[in-house]
């Protein structure tokens, strides 16, 4: 295996630096164990280090209270999103990984007015109380479910392991909650790049030629935007 090629393919296709790294140090791990085992003379990936890449640093957005509400607010969002928020707003501000680490096991499902916080951080479980405007549509989420006794209150959704736990790591919601935040109406940007035309297939977005005119720019009112070769 040319280990160099599956690194520099890495970022052609303008990868984070953190996924780069990660894709290095996997590789490093597995090869590392079989150098150690006399399986191969040596472990090829010790010898290609990461390339320099730019850290792209994005600035903290933070929704205002008004826009939260407008979100919860929004039926034809993601009712699962909308919920997450909610919970993790409402119970001493769960983390995301106290969020999906939350078990049914943890929920009072009878009267719905307690429930334990993971705190998976600190590894000291909390017994907070369930506020009102928590109890109602936590029962509909436990009802829809068809009312368990056990299992993660918020699941996989999809592929092979739907209805499983999350993982520990690696799990983000950041753009489900963007296009959630999109069919909410909560926008924050406005486009400045000229020859702006409407994106088919994408509502709210449009395409224009960014400063230099070389590459075209998917802009989405949500706030994100992607580039792609002309």
């Amino acid at each position: 295996m040319d280990i160099k090629r599956v690194i520099d393919a890495a970022v052609r296709k303008r990868m984070a630096r953190g996924t780069v790294s990660h894709i290095r140090a996997t590789m490093h791990r597995i090869f590392d164990k079989a150098w150690r085992e006399e399986t191969i003379p040596e472990n090829p990936v010790a010898k290609v280090k990461l390339p320099a890449l730019r850290r792209v640093k994005k600035k903290r957005v933070i929704l205002a209270d008004d826009e939260v509400m407008k979100l919860w607010g929004c039926e034809d969002a993601s009712l699962e999103i909308r919920l997450m928020g909610l919970v993790a707003r409402c119970e001493g501000g769960m983390r995301t990984r106290d969020v999906t680490a939350w078990n049914w096991t943890m929920v009072d499902c009878v009267g719905f007015s307690s429930c334990i916080v993971p705190r998976t951080k600190t590894g000291k479980p909390q017994r907070l109380d369930i506020p009102s405007v928590l109890q109602v549509p936590l029962r509909r989420w436990w009802v829809s479910k068809r009312s368990p006794v056990a299992g993660p209150v918020f699941p996989v959704t999809g592929g092979n392991r739907k209805g499983e736990a999350r993982l520990p790591r690696g799990v983000s919601f950041g753009e489900r909650l963007r296009r959630a935040l999109h069919v909410a109406g909560v926008r924050r940007h406005t486009c400045a790049h000229p020859n702006v035309r409407p994106t088919a297939g994408a509502p709210g977005a449009h395409s224009c030629r960014g400063a230099a005119g070389r590459r075209r720019v998917i802009c989405h009112s949500r706030g994100g935007r992607r580039q792609i070769p002309e």
